[in-house]
């Protein structure tokens, strides 16, 4: 969440949602996007989830609020590394 989506190639793998939508504000502003976001993190269930925190002005301040409440209510911190949170699911 909030951070370059090239970690997904880097790392060989795919987003946990479908289709893979952008956290930018005019992507997730578009109705029904984050509520199916959320359903996608429910039923994929990633084993991770990396996080950079939010700022106060420009793109990385936006907080889509549906998906953001659903994984911290759901994923909790595991360690940080280099300014990124690495988030596990709760038990």
């Amino acid at each position: 969440m909030n951070w370059w989506d090239n970690i997904y190639a880097l790392t060989g793998t795919l987003p946990a949602t479908d289709p893979w939508v952008p956290q930018l504000s005019w992507y997730q502003d578009i109705p029904g996007i984050q509520e199916k976001e959320v359903l996608d993190l429910t039923k994929s269930k990633p084993k991770l989830i990396i996080l950079q925190d939010y700022v106060d002005s420009g793109l990385a301040s936006y907080i889509p609020q549906k998906l953001y409440t659903y994984v911290m209510s759901n994923y909790h911190l595991k360690e940080k590394v280099d300014g990124l949170e690495i988030l596990i699911p709760n038990k």
